[in-house]
């Protein structure tokens, strides 16, 4: 798609009013500039205009008395009709460019076939000097899209630092390091809904239920769905057009979306979705996507909530492989399990204990693999993965979006503005972060050092170097330590006396329990 062209013209000044063989001459006016013109019948004049043969554009008259054009098919008062239409302020037509300056219009595509063609104007709009509030209008498709632009007010609490302000100034660029420690679901602080359909067999996650309010033609108005085009959905209703079963979605925005009855429908172009009737279905629908991928921040507790009661008589647990064969349960370097399970799955909870239902919950550590599978399992038998879906089962640890590099602005003596890809939650504070910090290279700032660079590494050193102190108001007697990959490591291993000579037989390989101190007396016997 492509924004439309709108080409504003004067009538009395661009038509060329005549009969065959015979136009107008016109002064045509730009600014106090005077152009004497002569216009040919049937033409337009429209310098260095965009548009061509065959397209259809829309006419548009100002709105004043009078400004209709009367055009003719034959020059002639009978047949004679008005543009835009009667009773309209515009009129699609179609173009004939007769040259880069000069177009006719006719009101049908067929009357294009000759470029010499196109309506008689009987007459040229508004009289006297005219007016210039006549367009043209392309047509082109035009794709609608939301736009979000998140703004996130890092603030620095100088209070806490005795200080008076952070010294940063508006276009420093800051580096953000956020390692939250939330325990999460998808989102948010809720843990993930997990459930089982026995019908369809279909593990499916975090229902959205609607009513028949949220039903509009043809789609669904479900405010942050969180769905994308090509997700595979269980729907449990009844609106017309749709029953309960497997669809796929094509997502029209953050809050609406069509469904398709395979990928291919909400994928293809043209898109085949199915028609739905508006404001049907009643109350308690609902739509959830099937073993979708789940994002999670490292080091966030994901947990999933399995307490409803479809869960009763599975196991859910992780796994290292998408064919979920091998058990995941901890990394080498947690002293504790990183997959902890609480309660009984599928037991429910009640109106007096709301939130002690059963639990799963995953944290990840430096060892922890960036890609885990999930999935339910009964006897040992595991039957809730739908290969259909992509990415199915997954899950994926990443780091927090708010990490990275920004240009910094709206700057107070406490606080400054940046601007992330959309987070993950938006808003953190101190407590909910195991770090939350920022450095700079700004020279406007002083502190203690984060980080710092070798320019020149030296060479051919004997031995390793040591950085001794750091010349500064801030940072003062930094001790680096150097570490080395070669200077300083043991290259080679020669043993000199390996203290006894034994036979070459190896199945006389003698063996001794040695104390720490040992003193031998004869050393011509081992016994």
């Amino acid at each position: 798609s492509k924004l439309n062209d709108v080409v504003y013209f004067n009538g009395v000044q661009s038509i060329g009013v005549g009969t065959v063989g015979i136009g107008v001459s016109t002064n045509y006016y730009v600014g106090e500039t005077i152009t004497q013109l002569t216009i040919p019948e049937r033409s337009i004049y429209l310098p260095n205009h965009p548009f061509v043969t065959g397209q259809k554009i829309t006419l548009t008259k100002p709105n004043v008395a009078n400004a209709e054009f009367d055009v003719s098919p034959n020059n002639s008062s009978s047949g004679s009709f008005e543009l835009p239409f009667s009773g309209q302020t515009s009129t699609d037509v179609f173009v004939i460019k007769k040259d880069e300056n000069y177009i006719g219009i006719v009101t049908t595509r067929a009357g294009v076939a000759n470029t010499s063609d196109g309506l008689f104007f009987l007459g040229n709009g508004v009289t006297g000097i005219g007016s210039g509030l006549y367009n043209f209008t392309t047509n082109f498709e035009q794709v609608i899209g939301d736009v979000d632009h998140v703004v996130t007010t890092v603030t620095t609490n100088v209070a806490a630092a005795n200080t008076t302000t952070h010294n940063l100034e508006k276009g420093d660029v800051i580096k953000m390091n956020v390692i939250p420690n939330l325990s999460v679901g998808i989102g948010t602080t809720t843990p993930v809904s997990v459930r089982y359909n026995s019908e369809f067999e279909k593990l499916f996650i975090n229902p959205i239920t609607f009513s028949s309010s949220d039903v509009e033609t043809n789609r669904l108005d479900l405010i942050n769905h969180g769905f994308e085009t090509g997700d595979k959905v269980l729907y449990d209703g009844n609106a017309t057009g749709l029953s309960t079963g497997l669809y796929y979605v094509y997502k029209v925005s953050d809050r609406r979306i069509e469904l398709g009855e395979t990928f291919i429908d909400v994928t293809r172009n043209p898109i085949r979705t199915v028609a739905i009737t508006a404001n049907s279905g009643g109350a308690n629908q609902s739509i959830a996507p099937i073993n979708p991928r789940i994002t999670v921040v490292k080091n966030q507790k994901l947990t999933f909530g399995l307490s409803s009661t479809t869960l009763a008589g599975f196991d859910f647990k992780l796994f290292y492989d998408k064919e979920l064969t091998n058990e995941y349960l901890s990394s080498q370097d947690s002293t504790n399990f990183n997959v902890v399970g609480v309660g009984t799955i599928g037991i429910g909870t009640s109106p007096d204990r709301p939130f002690y239902g059963a639990t799963l919950s995953v944290q990840t550590t430096a060892s922890s693999p960036n890609k885990l599978y999930y999935g339910l399992s009964k006897g040992g038998f595991i039957s809730t993965s739908d290969k259909d879906v992509i990415n199915y089962s997954e899950i994926v640890f990443i780091n927090s979006i708010y990490n990275g590099e920004y240009n910094i602005s709206g700057v107070t003596s406490e606080t400054f503005n940046i601007s992330p890809n959309d987070p993950e939650f938006l808003r953190y504070s101190a407590s909910d972060c195991d770090k939350l910090e920022y450095s700079t290279k700004s020279k406007n700032v002083v502190g203690t050092i984060n980080e710092f660079k070798i320019i020149s590494s030296g060479f051919n050193y004997k031995k390793l170097p040591k950085f001794n102190t750091v010349v500064s108001a801030n940072g003062a007697g930094a001790n680096i330590k150097a570490l080395s990959d070669s200077v300083g490591k043991i290259q080679k291993v020669r043993i000199v006396d390996i203290g006894y000579e034994y036979a070459s037989d190896k199945t006389l390989s003698p063996e001794a329990l040695v104390p720490p101190v040992i003193n031998i007396d004869n050393l011509d016997v081992v016994n």
